[in-house]
C-alpha cells in the first residue's frame, strides 16, 4: 500500500495502491503547464497518466508529490498500463 510516481521519458504516472486515495487532480491542474496543448491526460480511480509533460511542469509536480508523501517507484510501462486498465496491482513493484 502506498503513493507512488514513475517517470518514463516525459511520461508521468501518479498512482496509489491499497486503500490510499489518489491526489486531488485540482492540485495538479493548478500547476503552470498542466493545460499545455501537447499534454494528454488519462485518469482512472487509482492512476493519473500525463503524456509528454514539459520539464518545467514535471519539476513543479514532483516537488508537490514529494510534499504529499509520494515516492518514486521504478515500474515498467506495461505493468502501469495494466494497472490503469484493470486496477490489478499485483504486477507493480
Amino acid at each position: 500500500m502506498g503513493k507512488f510516481y514513475t517517470i518514463i521519458g516525459y511520461d508521468l504516472y501518479i498512482y496509489v495502491t491499497g486503500r490510499e486515495d489518489l491526489i486531488d487532480l485540482e492540485k495538479i491542474s493548478n500547476i503552470t503547464g498542466f493545460f499545455e496543448s501537447n499534454n494528454v491526460w488519462r485518469l482512472s480511480p487509482k492512476l493519473i497518466f500525463g503524456k509528454d509533460v514539459s520539464r518545467s511542469f514535471l519539476n513543479q509536480v514532483l516537488r508537490m508529490l514529494n510534499i504529499e508523501g509520494y515516492q518514486v517507484r521504478d515500474n515498467n510501462r506495461g505493468s502501469l498500463e495494466h494497472f490503469f486498465a484493470s486496477g490489478d496491482e499485483r504486477n507493480l513493484k
